[in-house]
């Protein structure tokens, strides 16, 4: 018998990570299409919203009044959306605090990566942001209250302080690793090539992300994966070739922004994660998440989707989560194909799935603690006495993969595919 699919859907509610972009444009109007299509589906979606964008408009309205406007509109229809019946959890990109407004454009500056900024720093990015959150929506409803977080651009390393600090906060499921993610960019410190489990909510070692560790209050949900066939490189062919990539508001073809300064467009988030040019996609195996994003066609989402889940059926577990990312800012010219997605989801899986928010998903892996991995009080002095007696791990990585996958296969009898 098939197992069970716990499917979280959510939408990472954003304008560009360099600056660009306009909070009607890019996340008023796809957030309204996106909530009927997902209610036309029948799926419960979840915003994760952008929070230090929010804080910087609002910061800068006094220099351009265009901002304070879209700053009103951001906290609108955040609030309509917890009162149309989404979840809404934060998401935090750290390098809008560095940033400044010269000459009508907002300048990023400091790392994408809020894990590396320091303790005091990062605290009080943790505080002002998740504080704004909490006034926008207790003005809707007095009893909402911060359940989860998904990490900006993935980033959780170097994690121990990150980790105590979204404890402190309340915070009970972090979102963003993802098995086989590497930055380029050494300075941006992530590295998920080697986690211990990549699908299935876990407690995480607060010293190493990718480590399970024992119960500390906060789980970790990966984020869902697949391995690219040719199919998909077929796919990613079209897609590069299609000119509808030119129309989907890339950071460049946003027509209401003129001369841009080049160091603006020069600055693109995406860079630290590329896999490179094209031709190295296609001839060297990799794996991707399971995104909502930019000019796909029914026929790729429907690969991607049935691959993952096809990934996940061979799992040996009851209930399997099934994390599935949208970006709605780049949703424009494709929402036909995204609403043939989404009633293909429904109708396919829907038998076999159960549909859950964010902090509807927390509650049930609370209630029901054997869905989460976790070291037994007995394994932690074991885990540490096998780093502390490792001094190869930090000269022969080839050899940390070995060792754990052996600990895997051998000890606790898991080896995900």
């Amino acid at each position: 018998m098939a197992n069970r699919l716990a499917v979280i859907l959510h939408d990472d509610w954003e304008i560009r990570g360099n600056g660009l972009g306009n909070v009607a444009h890019l996340q008023y109007i796809p957030a309204l299409t996106l909530m009927g299509l997902a209610r036309e589906a029948g799926i419960p979606l979840t915003f994760m919203v952008e929070l230090g964008q929010q804080l910087a408009f609002q910061r800068f309205s006094d220099k351009d009044p265009n901002l304070g406007i879209q700053a009103r509109l951001w906290e609108e229809t955040v609030q309509l959306m917890w009162s149309n019946g989404c979840d809404v959890q934060p998401h935090i990109h750290p390098q809008w605090f560095g940033s400044s407004y010269v000459d009508g454009y907002i300048h990023m500056d400091g790392s994408l990566n809020i894990a590396t900024y320091g303790d005091a720093a990062r605290r009080e990015m943790l505080s002002e942001c998740f504080e704004c959150l909490r006034a926008v929506l207790r003005g809707v409803d007095s009893t909402y209250r911060i359940t989860s977080f998904k990490a900006g651009a993935h980033a959780l390393q170097p994690s121990h302080g990150i980790l105590n600090d979204l404890k402190e906060q309340g915070v009970g499921l972090v979102m963003g690793p993802r098995l086989g993610l590497k930055a380029i960019n050494p300075a941006f410190s992530v590295d998920y090539r080697h986690m211990e489990e990549s699908t299935l909510p876990y407690c995480p070692d607060f010293d190493d992300v990718t480590r399970i560790g024992p119960d500390r209050g906060i789980a970790i949900l990966p984020m869902s994966y697949w391995d690219v066939d040719p199919v998909g490189k077929w796919h990613l062919i079209r897609r590069r070739l299609s000119p509808r990539r030119l129309a989907c508001g890339h950071v460049d073809r946003l027509s209401y922004h003129r001369n841009v300064p080049r160091s603006i467009l020069e600055r693109n988030p995406r860079a630290d994660y590329s896999e490179g040019p094209l031709t190295r996609k296609l001839l060297k195996p990799y794996r991707a998440g399971l995104n909502l994003s930019g000019p796909q066609s029914f026929a790729e989402l429907k690969h991607i989707l049935d691959r993952t889940v096809a990934r996940l059926s061979r799992l040996d577990c009851e209930t399997v989560p099934l994390v599935i990312e949208s970006h709605s800012k780049d949703h424009e010219g494709n929402w036909d194909n995204l609403a043939a997605f989404l009633r293909y989801l429904a109708d396919r899986y829907g038998d076999r799935a159960e549909f859950l928010t964010v902090s509807q998903f927390l509650a049930n892996i609370r209630s029901n603690p054997g869905m989460i991995r976790q070291l037994a009080p007995g394994d932690v002095q074991r885990t540490q006495t096998d780093r502390a007696g490792a001094p190869l791990d930090r000269v022969f990585p080839a050899l940390v993969h070995c060792r754990r996958w052996w600990h895997a296969s051998h000890v606790t009898g898991r080896v995900h595919p």
